[in-house]
């Protein structure tokens, strides 16, 4: 008999790849495109970010680490990815992810929020503690689990300035012909993340507290013999 596991990695893999040097290149012309390119910039974020999990899921020992020259990272080496190709794009993702949120670094959205930042928001209880309540809370819904629904739940949300969180979105990668038990695993996790509202400390520019976006990776999944949560910082 299969049984069920539910696995949830830590956003901070991604958030923690912070070491470039240089300022945001707004685009020349109107603030509709200044903003317009810090959108996209995000946009691509998101493509890296679910690219990095979709690989390292199948690795729970991954580990990476940045090459430094003059205080500048030149490269990223990754570990205990045994297919070299995989290994490679890793290492090429992380590379381009960690790019970007430099280059967005402490600059505003239209609305004010911010998607890299000096210090970033985390859990209060602190992560290893965080992922526990979480996946003790999360229900992985019935009719969903019964067809065989499985697949990553890419959880956007705002902590805000108070560490409450707001706004919330959710996007997948699951594949499946029954597109309502992909809402059903997507509200589970919102609502998982939404019962963590206060517990959070806020992200900080300098030393002043600031509202930002973060993301966190649930993967539903049902197997034969579950494995152990990966916990990557």
């Amino acid at each position: 008999m299969k049984t069920t596991k539910l696995k949830i990695h830590n956003a901070v893999i991604l958030g923690l790849l912070m070491a470039f040097t240089g300022a945001f290149v707004y685009a020349q012309g109107n603030g509709d495109q200044q903003y317009q390119t810090l959108e996209d910039l995000e946009d691509k974020n998101m493509v890296y970010f679910t690219k990095i999990y979709q690989i390292t899921d199948d690795y729970p020992d991954f580990k990476y680490k940045f090459v430094y020259k003059d205080g500048v990272v030149t490269d990223v080496v990754v570990e205990n990815v045994d297919d070299e190709l995989e290994r490679k794009r890793l290492e090429i993702l992380i590379y381009d992810y960690k790019k970007n949120k430099e280059l967005m670094k402490n600059v505003p959205t239209r609305t004010g929020i911010y998607y890299s930042v000096d210090r970033e928001a985390e859990p209060e209880m602190g992560y290893r503690e965080f992922y526990n309540t979480l996946y003790e809370n999360i229900q992985y819904p019935a009719e969903a689990k019964d067809w065989g629904t499985e697949g990553n739940v890419y959880v956007q949300f705002v902590v805000k300035s108070n560490g409450e969180i707001g706004y919330m979105q959710a996007t997948e990668d699951i594949e499946t012909t029954q597109e309502r038990y992909v809402e059903d695993l997507k509200k589970a996790a919102k609502k998982a993340v939404k019962a963590t509202s206060g517990q959070w400390r806020p992200a900080y520019i300098n030393d002043t507290p600031v509202a930002s976006w973060a993301v966190l990776p649930v993967v539903f999944r049902i197997e034969a013999h579950p494995g152990v949560v990966q916990m990557v910082r």
